[in-house]
């Protein structure tokens, strides 16, 4: 009976070298908006979000009018294209006291982030044109 192991070892390792051999996508950001930047927005929403989240979003109401102006008007000013749908869900969803409890403008800076820095996954783009 003829012994395959040698064949099957090599046939294993041509597909290891094939996983290796795959050139990686190259991502190109859309827009120049620094990392530092993102970072700055992303610390107010996520303290925006812990406040809301420690008082269920009963006493944040007045800093969440100041991080709506703040992050509407670096949207306005930064962004290529204003996000309108996504900026009035999380201002609407973090102006209703106890959903406001959720994440929502972490959520927003993270999604704009991804976008920007062409990270998105494909199919989340494909469930968003779905969506419109």
């Amino acid at each position: 009976m003829p012994d395959y192991s040698e064949q099957w070892a090599q046939a294993q390792a041509k597909k290891r070298k094939i996983k290796k051999t795959r050139k990686k996508k190259k991502v190109t950001p859309i827009s120049d908006i620094s990392d530092v930047e993102f970072f700055l927005l992303f610390c107010l929403a996520i303290l925006k979000d812990i406040l809301d989240g420690l008082t269920l979003g009963t006493i944040g109401w007045l800093v969440n009018i100041i991080v709506i102006v703040t992050l509407g008007l670096w949207s306005l000013f930064r962004l290529h294209k204003f996000p309108t749908k996504r900026f009035i869900a999380g201002a609407v969803g973090d102006s209703i006291p106890l959903i406001s409890a959720f994440p929502f403008w972490t959520g927003f800076i993270l999604i704009i982030f991804l976008e920007q820095k062409g990270l998105m996954p494909k199919w989340i783009g494909k469930l968003a044109k779905a969506i419109k």
